[in-house]
């Protein structure tokens, strides 16, 4: 994730879509609280219905 959201940021990318598939949850708990704790992330949500639903998350970053 570190690095993603790195290039990210030098490429000047946002919104970026991270993929966390739907499975169990575990994997999408896991970036959530990551990124609620990145100073690089400006805010976060769930991509609407179509876009991604709860097996994604669309992550604005500051720097760009």
């Amino acid at each position: 994730i570190d690095k993603f959201l790195d290039q990210s940021i030098s490429e000047g990318k946002s919104p970026v879509l991270i993929i966390t598939g739907i499975g169990s949850g575990k994997i999408r708990r896991f970036v959530r609280e990551k990124i609620s704790k990145d100073r690089r992330v400006k805010k976060w949500q769930s991509p609407l219905i179509g876009q991604g639903d709860e097996g994604a998350i669309a992550v604005w970053l500051r720097d760009c």
